[in-house]
């Protein structure tokens, strides 16, 4: 894999302290919509992880060599906003129009078809929503340039999702998950569930490992950089899942969230 690696000198026409700038004054106008709309999400969708798919973004981008101001505040955006709503936390309807209503008035207010292109691009960092739809569905609707933007926030979501620490991330959901169950089966005053335990944990995270998680560094990780980033971590992956076939998982894990 080639992997070009962008190198800042004091001569550059355009500097990394004036791209950061141009960057900065939406990622921030990004993260204090987040940490509002997003109060009290689990941490596994939450502000925290929009910021780390955020810097991986860019960490991305400067690999594939993109330059341009406008174009690395295109992708700190929608990687900021990629996961807010998510259709797990957005049953109602309710997130979608407030995301699109402020990148319409905050990030592209004079820029309609970049607002339009921002939440479509947005819309298409999605794994269910890709294998549903087809592979590279978005592309003709968002035409080259976003859907650059795209694939570099998209690549760098699915490597948050592979590795050891993609694995806890998971072992992490699939107890929030649970503990929703358990927290409405209480509400309607019925008998919840009893607690997962760490074995029923660890086969439901095998099981979406096999499913999605072990198909995303081959088969949906699209920049040259993102994959080169995934490799390693897509072996880790492989390695903890075959030691969790003949060892207990990390109880540790488990009793530290159950608490």
């Amino acid at each position: 894999v080639t992997v070009s690696v962008l190198y800042w000198t004091d001569s550059s026409n355009t500097t990394l302290a004036v791209m950061l700038a141009h960057v900065a004054d939406t990622w921030a106008a990004c993260r204090d919509f987040v940490r509002v709309e997003c109060n009290g999400r689990p941490a596994s969708h939450g502000l925290a992880h929009m910021e780390h798919v955020t810097q991986l973004s860019l960490l991305i981008a400067t690999m594939e060599g993109v330059t341009s101001p406008a174009d690395l505040r295109d992708v700190a955006n929608v990687a900021m906003l990629h996961d807010v709503a998510d259709h797990k936390y957005d049953a109602d309807g309710t997130l979608e129009p407030r995301v699109r209503a402020f990148i319409a008035a905050k990030l592209y207010p004079e820029a309609a078809d970049d607002a339009a292109s921002a939440w479509a691009a947005i819309d298409a960092v999605s794994f269910s929503k890709e294998k549903k739809r087809g592979r590279r569905y978005f592309e003709e609707a968002l035409g080259p340039r976003w859907t650059r933007v795209r694939d570099i926030v998209s690549d760098a979501d699915k490597l948050l999702a592979i590795g050891e620490d993609g694995l806890e991330r998971c072992w992490h959901y699939q107890l929030e998950r649970h503990d929703g169950v358990i927290a409405r089966a209480k509400a309607e005053g019925k008998e919840p569930p009893a607690p997962m335990t760490p074995e029923e944990v660890t086969r439901d995270v095998v099981e979406h490992a096999h499913d999605k998680l072990l198909r995303l560094a081959s088969e949906y990780t699209v920049t040259p950089s993102g994959k080169f980033l995934a490799a390693p971590k897509h072996k880790d992956m492989e390695a903890v899942l075959e030691l969790w076939t003949t060892k207990p998982p990390r109880t540790l894990v488990y009793e530290e969230i159950a608490k």
